[in-house]
């Protein structure tokens, strides 16, 4: 059993899990580290839209004070494809176009990069391996036997486990989950414009076209399933798109907490971060980069409270200090952009209307 003792175990080794071990960088600081993840292969099955901004459109909205160019230093390897705009097509095909620089990812190996920093600085990690509950507040009960450790974190998802088995608010309990759905699609994409499709038959969603190059991300997202069939909807835009069967490669899926971040993202020593704590963009689903800054947050705390004694709470008040205010706009987006995007002609209307106005929804990016 000793061998099962850590000083932090983290569950789920997506952006927030893998980011969040990073910084507490185990080796330098000698705090033994695990990363649970119920996969198999990291990075897979992939399920998002696989779309980030550039580092220069975060610096918009992020807090001057804070430094996030160590989490845009990327290898090339994971970049599919460089987005310099994005185009709006409403239901009746009206175009506009702004500009948004950004990148299409290799999610898989993207994913995969994350982890290997992890490693790199002294982590460990378990696949294949889910986890069943925690117990004691100290006790990982899983599928491969028991792990103990002294800081537990959360990252396992919107579904998550940690939070549900801890006491804590889960992104469910909130507003009930989104889904999305989405196929990789071979063909010629190499123009650098993502497409957003907005109109009522995504009952409060919208669909996408991300260019990939010699692929593309192509998706639809809705906020409320019980409302359509998502699968219906989505295979009838495939084919109003011109997309066949035999042009699809991958047909992949998720579920997307759309209610904001839950109340609390500390008690005692469990840390919730990334999708487990809501931490995605209610205005549009994107959650990606939100994620690793929580990681970071959280696994500067965490070493942090091991090395000095400070508190796992100033991860929380960090957080809350550079995002609050804004995912409180994005969450006053989306309740505006729904009632617009249930009503095509009055949403057309008021595009045409307040365009410049409008657009200011892509402030709260992918």
């Amino acid at each position: 059993m000793i061998k099962n003792n850590y000083d932090v175990i983290i569950i789920g080794a997506g952006p927030a899990g893998s980011t969040t071990a990073r910084y507490i960088n185990p080796e330098k600081n000698n705090i033994k580290t695990l990363i649970i993840d119920r996969k198999k292969e990291i990075g897979k099955p992939v399920q998002c839209g696989e779309a980030i901004s550039k580092i220069s459109e975060w610096k918009k909205i992020i807090p001057e004070y804070y430094v996030i160019d160590d989490l845009f230093n990327l290898p090339k390897n994971v970049i599919a494809h460089e987005i310099k705009e994005t185009t709006w097509i409403s239901p009746y095909q009206t175009h506009w176009r702004f500009e948004t620089p950004g990148y299409i990812l290799f999610r898989d190996l993207f994913d995969k990069h994350l982890t290997k920093l992890a490693i790199q600085n002294g982590a460990e990690i378990k696949l294949d391996t889910s986890v069943k509950s925690i117990k004691d507040r100290n006790t990982v009960i899983t599928t491969n036997g028991n792990f103990t450790g002294k800081v537990i974190v959360g990252a396992d998802g919107p579904q998550t486990v940690v939070a549900k088995s801890s006491g804590f608010k889960t992104p469910d309990d909130i507003l009930p989950l989104s889904a999305c759905v989405f196929s990789i699609v071979k063909g010629d994409f190499n123009d650098h414009i993502k497409r957003i499709y907005y109109g009522k038959r995504f009952a409060g969603g919208y669909a996408w076209l991300f260019p990939k190059g010699n692929s593309a991300n192509i998706g639809m997202g809705t906020q409320w399933i019980h409302k359509i069939s998502i699968k219906d909807t989505f295979n009838k835009f495939l084919k109003e798109l011109g997309v066949s069967t035999k042009d699809i490669l991958y047909n992949g899926g998720g579920l997307i907490p759309m209610g904001g971040p839950i109340p609390r993202l500390v008690i005692d020593n469990v840390l919730i971060v990334g999708d487990a704590a809501g931490m995605v963009f209610p205005s549009n689903g994107g959650g990606i980069i939100p994620a690793m800054i929580a990681g970071k947050e959280c696994g500067n705390t965490i070493a942090n409270y091991f090395n000095k004694g400070i508190s796992l709470d100033s991860y929380e008040k960090h957080w809350r200090k550079i995002f609050e205010n804004i995912f409180n706009e994005s969450l006053n987006q989306k309740n505006r952009y729904i009632w617009m995007t249930n009503h095509n002609l009055i949403f057309e209307i008021l595009f045409r209307i307040f365009r410049k106005k409008l657009i200011s929804f892509g402030t709260y990016f992918p």
